[in-house]
């Protein structure tokens, strides 16, 4: 398990800090919920590793924010899980936003995941 953290804070870095991410974030975010079973354990790392790594000084985003649709921890109801962290004005014109969508198909059934960075 430790393995597996460090590395998935190693390619949270490698995201945050390159332009034109999203798509990388999205990819393993899929890959992360058709493997794993316990959703909200890996949610609640994932939101907490994103807030340290935007609020420090090397970081390039402005702000991040994932959606997340489908069946959460295996229930019957389909439902959402939304993590944003920073700022994100997906309103202005002039705001650089990488986004991207990606599916994960799982034992439960499929996930849609969205994510959009707001790069400084």
């Amino acid at each position: 398990k430790a393995i597996f953290f460090k590395e998935f804070i190693n390619i949270l870095t490698v995201t945050v800090l390159k332009k034109n991410s999203s798509k990388i974030l999205a990819d393993i975010i899929a890959f992360q919920f058709s493997v794993m079973k316990r959703h909200n354990y890996f949610l609640n790392f994932l939101k907490r590793s994103l807030t340290l790594i935007v609020k420090s000084n090397f970081s390039r985003a402005k702000g991040i924010k994932i959606l997340i649709k489908g069946r959460l921890n295996g229930k019957p109801r389909s439902s959402y899980r939304i993590i944003q962290i920073g700022k994100i004005s997906l309103q202005t014109i002039e705001s650089v936003i990488s986004h991207n969508k990606s599916t994960s198909f799982t034992p439960y059934g499929t996930f849609g995941i969205k994510v959009w960075i707001c790069e400084k």
